[in-house]
């Protein structure tokens, strides 16, 4: 790397994320292959050389289904909570939000022009949204009423058009003309497929309801019921000549039906289990289908002869995709044509539509980071993977320590340190807690399971105890030592999320998808208030603030307890931060700013800054005592899941869903490194290009650099160290980092890189 200019700097690396994969989509230009998948994210890849391009992330949910636009220029992407997002095709910025359904989305449809977008819902309904006119400008286009206009409004991406529920409201004719049986009809059970016919006229739509519709755009007029299947209708695909429809079904069975007369023309038979997905073959000669027998199969769509099974996915196929080139232009691959399929199984495979052969399997090799703590003398930094796995990082060398398996605990949200230091707790979205011994790297105690997942876990301030919370909605108290249970306090409605003890051990908080706050005496276990967040919304995070008194200012000294106030910061799904007083239950400040979910919240050692981790990938800094927003941490390219900070308090870090951990230098809000574990090794980046790696990296990553002060268009890939990356062009958004001063204890100068002077220690990477 001794060739880049002064003037590069790095953009943050995108990592891959292990997840079964829901959808899959080739882009119009088949050079790009979009992935939906259960981790709640949209993966971009290279289909010709396999490699992972970008990570888009925000939705709340699975993502069940992605769409390009007919030209490229926009993907859209629909998840299990009933949200939409519009991304831009070329840069993967957010371009907007949709929503309106009641209840999931669960299919997708541009229009030829790609100027509309139809959506279908487990609501039984579907909704037609303008997305603009400009659609085809690419990058800066306005999308609707506006593309970056508030997302989070009730259209921030598009106009709706109209709402296809099958009712009779379009003005149609009396009983008695040839479609008058229709008038009225509706689907009953939810919407599982939408297809958009190539005149831009008409809609076709599958059901739970066992038929298929054919509707009219225009009124919104049903003209055809496509009725045959003995089960679920789960997918509908017109033909590229719009004389066709083909349907799949849960009866296991695939029909094609005359698109005019709607009588069934061909039933095929084969598959053994449901049919989740049928595509047209560019050239209208073929049909492919997905099943949950995992194969998926090439269909002769004149003859209905089965032309290949392709078999090779170890779990249930969900959805499939044909490169667009057709015939002889499948990107390299000399005559071969391009399928891919998307599986329960964790990967994506490339087919050889023509010989039925595996060209190639794309698999994320990486999961996403979910919890990160500083040991109580800040030499180390623990980081958790949903990979079953916790990371321990020198922050003085920058480099890895040590990595533990934590499975069967799971997730480790969050990671916790036993007060001395000695000890590791890994709990979350797992069966177990385990209690680790740091210096043997072996479990010393393990909690036993009670049946439900562990959410949260926390350690009393003097080590003497251990607090759970559960999806069961319980929160357990155990002896730290023994694992003896001690109480189980009941009162919340939902799964627990997050729990926090007070600083002199007498409280312990919780909160809940139940939209609430409960304190506990932490000795006798006695139910306390109830802070109600509003407006209603899970909580995520919880944190005591270290000391503060009545104003929230620094009290002097005075022990904080029952007899001070003690303060409570809330990380809440609605997009903010609430102050409570814990003491007196009265909500003190309520910080918004960030644009989704607040995931997590950590106050500086000596009370007077808190951090807040988001949903929307940045980190932000927060005067408590004012409520004055003081500066927005950018760079991951995935959700913040959590925050801690140094026990100094000029280092923050931030764990993220992209795979990293970053490192913050909070007086002059930089980034300082990114710390990057991968299966087999492990990476240090620094904003200035250097690095330093361990371990087996296997082409695991990929990063881009960025010339400064450009608009954003990547210079470059370049490739570190041991790892093989094919070099290509790759669209990088540039990220800023917006900042303010903060006020920080410490001598005029300290410098941050090289090295953090906290105290008599130099600290983070100081000779990368």
């Amino acid at each position: 790397m001794d060739d880049l200019d002064e003037t590069t700097r790095l953009a943050v690396p995108t990592w891959m994320v292990r997840s079964e994969v829901l959808a899959v989509a080739f882009s119009p230009d088949g050079r790009r292959l979009a992935t939906g998948d259960l981790d709640r994210r949209v993966h971009l890849w290279d289909p010709a050389t396999g490699a992972g391009l970008r990570v888009l992330g925000g939705h709340r949910s699975k993502v069940v289904c992605v769409a390009w636009s007919a030209d490229g220029a926009w993907l859209a992407s629909g998840d299990d909570e009933g949200e939409v997002r519009l991304w831009d095709g070329h840069t993967g910025a957010l371009r907007g939000v949709l929503r309106g359904h009641a209840l999931g989305v669960t299919d997708l449809a541009w229009s030829p022009r790609g100027e509309r977008l139809v959506v279908g819902s487990h609501d039984c309904t579907m909704r037609l949204w303008y997305i603009g006119a400009d659609v085809g400008a690419g990058v800066g286009a306005d999308v609707g009423a506006g593309a970056g206009a508030g997302v989070g409004a009730d259209a921030p991406g598009g106009t709706l058009l109209q709402v296809f529920s099958g009712h009779d409201d379009a003005g149609h004719d009396e009983p008695g003309d040839d479609d008058a049986r229709h008038d009225g009809a509706r689907h009953v059970g939810a919407v599982l497929g939408v297809s958009w016919c190539g005149d831009g006229a008409r809609i076709a739509s599958a059901s739970r309801d066992r038929t298929a519709m054919i509707h009219e755009v225009s009124s919104g007029r049903v003209l055809h019921v496509l009725a045959g299947h003995d089960a679920d209708v789960t997918s509908v695909a017109w033909s590229p000549d719009g004389a066709e429809v083909a349907t799949g079904s849960e009866d296991a069975t695939v029909r094609i039906w005359d698109a005019r007369s709607a009588e069934t023309r061909l039933v095929l038979r084969g598959h053994g289990e449901k049919v989740t997905r049928v595509a047209w073959s560019p050239d209208g000669t073929r049909l492919a289908s997905a099943s949950f027998d995992k194969t998926a199969r090439i269909w002769d769509a004149r003859t209905g002869a089965t032309l290949h099974v392709l078999s090779g996915h170890d779990d249930d196929l969900r959805d499939l995709s044909w490169h667009p080139g057709g015939e002889g232009d499948a990107g390299g691959e000399g005559d071969a044509e391009w399928l891919a399929s998307a599986s329960f199984d964790m990967t994506v495979r490339i087919w050889d539509a023509r010989t039925g052969a595996t060209l190639r399997v794309l698999e994320p090799p990486l999961e996403g980071l979910r919890s990160v703590a500083f040991s109580p003398d800040g030499a180390t930094l623990s980081s958790g993977v949903t990979d079953f796995t916790a990371r321990f990082w020198d922050p003085r060398a920058g480099q890895a320590l040590a990595q533990l398996s934590t499975e069967p605990s799971g997730v480790t949200t969050p990671v916790v340190f036993s007060p001395d230091g000695e000890r590791f707790v890994s709990g979350g979205f797992g069966w177990s807690t385990l209690v680790w011994d740091l210096r043997a790297r072996e479990v010393c105690l393990t909690l036993p399971r009670r049946g439900t997942w562990v959410r949260c876990v926390a350690v009393s301030p003097d080590g003497a105890w251990l607090a759970t919370g559960t999806d069961d909605a319980l929160l357990r108290l155990w002896d730290a030592r023994t694992g003896e249970e001690r109480a189980v306090l009941t009162g919340h409605a939902e799964a627990v999320t997050a729990l926090s003890f007070s600083p002199d051990g007498a409280w312990l908080a919780s909160t809940s998808k139940d939209a609430t706050v409960r304190l506990w005496d932490a000795r006798t276990g006695e139910a306390g208030a109830v802070l109600s967040c509003r407006p209603p919304a899970w909580g995520l995070g919880l944190a005591f603030s270290p000391r503060f008194g009545d104003n929230g200012e620094r009290d002097g000294g005075r022990e904080e307890g029952r007899d001070g106030a003690a303060w409570l910061a809330l990380a809440s799904g609605n997009g903010t931060v609430q102050l409570w007083d814990a003491r007196t239950g009265a909500r003190l400040r309520v910080l918004e700013g960030h644009e989704n979910w607040v995931t997590s919240v950590a106050w500086r050692p000596d009370g007077a800054l808190l951090a807040s981790g988001s949903d929307d990938a940045t980190v932000r800094l927060w005067d408590p005592g004012t409520g004055e927003a003081l500066g927005v941490l950018r760079g991951h390219t995935g959700p913040v899941t959590c925050v801690a900070f140094h026990p100094a308090g000029r280092l923050l870090a931030s764990a993220s869903e992209d795979g990293t951990v970053g490192l913050w230098d909070v007086p002059r809000q930089r980034c300082l490194a990114w710390l990057l574990p991968t299966p087999e090794g492990w990476v240090v980046l620094t904003p200035a290009g250097r690095h330093r790696a361990g371990g087996n990296l296997g082409g695991a990553f990929w990063y881009a650099v960025v010339p400064a002060g450009s608009d954003g268009e990547p210079s470059g890939v370049e490739r570190p160290g041991p790892v093989q990356i094919p070099r290509q062009r790759l669209d990088v958004e540039r990220r800023d980092v917006e900042r303010r001063d903060v006020d920080v204890e410490g001598e005029e100068g300290d410098a941050f890189l090289p090295g953090v002077r906290l105290g008599a220690a130099e600290v983070l990477v100081d000779d990368l």
